[in-house]
């Protein structure tokens, strides 16, 4: 198997740029990030063999592309298996028009997925089920402003070391389903716009999130356009004080479950249900305490 890739990569080694990472403790975590981050995705065609190595074929045809990819500032960089002293000044060579087999090393553990796919329109489907996120504690704004984003893949991801996930999916426009079954929140507390203007999904679970350290809610829902129904099992919501646009403009929803909704620490509820223009029925628990409300306009 390892024969073939190498032989299918180094046919096409004439017309694309070729790279070859070395697999250490947390290259292949940061570096995969990376890249997809920065690369219009469907331009990058890859293979990969994780027993030993990583391989990449990544169709170039962006200057800036290089550069962007050493913004991680690697702890040692080898160009052809020469040694670059400075590797803070890799950008200084032209290596967007250069063949090059390119190592790069890491120390460092990952430990923030803040804008790591920020406004990579280009993103489509992203695989992220072979990566550690244990020492992760913020996924804030993580696929922000990916708007043709259709599918991601988490397999068993670890998230226990989260604390934020404000904004993860916001502005995803074209994402149609969204599976956090394996997510561990019980370290999370704000949730702010956690799928704001997700306009297509038309059916959004959280009934396995462990919401009871989360403190802000604020525009979670917000501009779900398309969706219909939503998912709260038994969720808490005890801590919650801010609820600021929380349905808003999530225009084709008719029907809402909030009987296990404790809002006894609200503060805020503008705009909670705003611009809900299908919404004929909602829910509520026997007791609704809103007696900490002060905005509810």
């Amino acid at each position: 198997m390892k024969d073939e890739i190498n032989k299918k990569l180094l046919s096409r080694r004439k017309t694309h740029h070729f790279f070859k990472f070395k697999q250490f403790s947390f290259s292949i975590r940061i570096i995969l990030l990376t890249l997809l981050a920065i690369i219009k995705t469907e331009k990058l065609k890859y293979l990969f063999n994780f027993s030993s190595q990583i391989y990449l074929v990544l169709i170039n045809d962006d200057k800036n592309i290089i550069n962007n990819f050493f913004d991680l500032e690697p702890s040692k960089v080898l160009v052809n298996g020469i040694k670059i002293e400075d590797p803070k000044n890799i950008k200084s060579r032209n290596l967007e028009n250069e063949e090059n087999n390119v190592t790069l090393y890491f120390n460092d553990p990952l430990t923030s997925c803040e804008k790591m796919f920020y406004q990579v329109t280009n993103l489509k489907e992203i695989d992220l089920s072979k990566f550690d996120f244990s020492e992760v504690t913020t996924m804030s704004q993580m696929f922000m402003g990916c708007n043709n984003l259709e599918r991601v893949n988490f397999g068993n991801i670890n998230t226990s070391s989260v604390t934020t996930m404000k904004q993860m999916f916001s502005q995803c426009w074209n994402l149609t389903s969204i599976d956090l079954s394996n997510f561990n929140t019980k370290n999370v507390n704000n949730l702010i716009g956690l799928f704001d203007e997700c306009e297509k999904l038309n059916f959004i679970d959280i009934s396995n999130l462990e919401t009871s350290q989360v403190t802000d809610m604020n525009s979670l829902f917000h501009k779900c356009r398309s969706v219909k129904t939503i998912k709260f099992g038994n969720i808490n919501t005890s801590l919650v004080k801010n609820m600021d646009k929380m349905f808003n403009y999530c225009e084709y929803l008719e029907s809402i479950d909030l009987s296990n909704f404790d809002v006894s620490s609200v503060t805020n509820m503008h705009s909670m249900f705003a611009n809900c223009y299908s919404l004929r029925i909602i829910k509520f628990p026997e007791v609704f305490n809103t007696s900490n409300v002060k905005d509810m306009y």
